[in-house]
C-alpha cells in the first residue's frame, strides 16, 4: 500500500520542518536499518548492493512499480480506463453517452462502496465517481485526480454525471476485485 509510506514520508518531513530531528546514523549505526536489512546483521553493511544493477533506470521501472495513473483506489482503475478506452475506440464525446452500467465483484464493492460520495475521501473509493468525473470532464490528462476532492464530490455537474452510471454487485463469484468488471456504455443514438 503506497498511501501509508506516502503519508509517513509527509507527517516526516512536516516534523522536520518544526525543529524535530532523529538519529543521526539510522542507515548504518547499531541496530540500524542498514544493519538490520541491508547487511543481514552483519556491520559495517555495503550500501553499494543496494543501488547495484540499476543501470541508471529509475528504481520504480527497474522493480516494475508503477505510479498510480488515477487519483483513487486501484479497485476503481478497471472501470475508468476502460471507460477511457471505450471513449477513444469509438471517437466518443461525454454527451453521446446515455449511460454506463458497471458489474463488479463483491470485493470491489466491499473495498470502493461509495454510489454517493459525500467529500473527497469518499470519491476516491466510489466507483461511480470515477466514471461519472469522465462523463463531466472527457478522457483527462494523467494523473486522472479532477473527479476525487470534496468540491468534485459535490459539484452539480458531477451529482447529475453519477445519476448515469450504474453499479452492479455479482456475487457469484469469489475472487479478488481487480480480477473483473465489465462496462456496458449505452449511446444516446441507441447503439450499446
Amino acid at each position: 500500500e503506497a498511501g501509508v509510506p506516502a503519508r509517513t514520508g509527509v507527517f516526516a518531513a512536516q516534523v522536520a520542518r518544526q525543529g524535530f530531528t532523529g538519529c543521526a546514523d539510522f542507515l548504518d549505526g547499531d541496530y540500524s536499518w542498514g544493519e538490520q536489512y541491508a547487511a543481514g546483521g552483519n556491520r559495517p553493511y555495503d550500501p553499494d548492493p543496494l543501488t547495484a544493477d540499476l543501470d541508471g533506470e529509475l528504481f520504480f521501472v527497474k522493480a516494475r512499480i508503477a505510479p498510480k495513473r488515477y487519483g483513487s483506489c486501484g479497485l476503481t482503475h478497471q472501470s475508468i480506463h476502460g471507460t477511457i478506452e471505450i471513449l477513444r475506440e469509438h471517437n466518443l464525446s461525454p454527451d453521446d453517452i446515455e449511460s454506463i452500467d458497471v458489474l463488479v465483484l463483491t470485493l470491489a464493492d466491499r473495498i470502493a462502496p461509495y454510489r454517493d460520495p459525500q467529500n473527497g475521501e469518499q470519491a476516491k473509493f466510489s466507483i461511480r465517481q470515477g466514471v461519472a468525473g469522465l462523463l463531466v470532464g472527457g478522457i483527462p490528462e494523467l494523473p486522472y485526480t479532477d473527479a476525487f476532492y470534496d468540491s468534485s464530490a459535490q459539484d452539480p455537474r458531477y451529482v447529475a454525471a453519477r445519476e448515469r452510471v450504474t453499479i452492479t454487485v455479482d456475487n457469484t463469484a469469489n475472487v479478488r476485485g481487480f480480477a473483473d468488471q465489465t462496462l456496458t456504455v449505452r449511446l444516446r443514438d441507441g447503439r450499446t
